[in-house]
């Protein structure tokens, strides 16, 4: 069991348990959305969850005209807005 202020570095910085388990989060929504839309399957997460996500890891990026898990497939370059230019790349928000 690791000690409740252990911390972990990845290369954006140093991150607190909050947002590690964003994301953890973040990796896991996304990267499963990878693997079902090529065979053609449907996978659409909890809203709740990736508000969560957005909130914590894309304050600023965010569209807030768009459900949750859209916008998050937007920031992250997976699906185009009519209304907004696709982003050129993106990372995290760490601090």
């Amino acid at each position: 069991m690791r000690p409740d202020d252990a911390r972990a570095y990845p290369a954006l910085g140093v991150i607190g348990a909050e947002g590690f388990a964003a994301i953890g989060a973040a990796e896991l929504l996304l990267h499963v959305d990878d693997i079902t839309t090529g065979p053609g399957f449907a996978f659409t997460p909890p809203e709740e969850l990736c508000a969560s996500v957005l909130d914590r890891l894309f304050p600023e990026a965010a569209p807030t005209t768009v459900g949750a898990w859209r916008s998050l497939r937007w920031v992250t370059g997976r699906v185009d807005l009519p209304d907004r230019p696709s982003p050129e790349r993106w990372r995290y928000h760490v601090a």
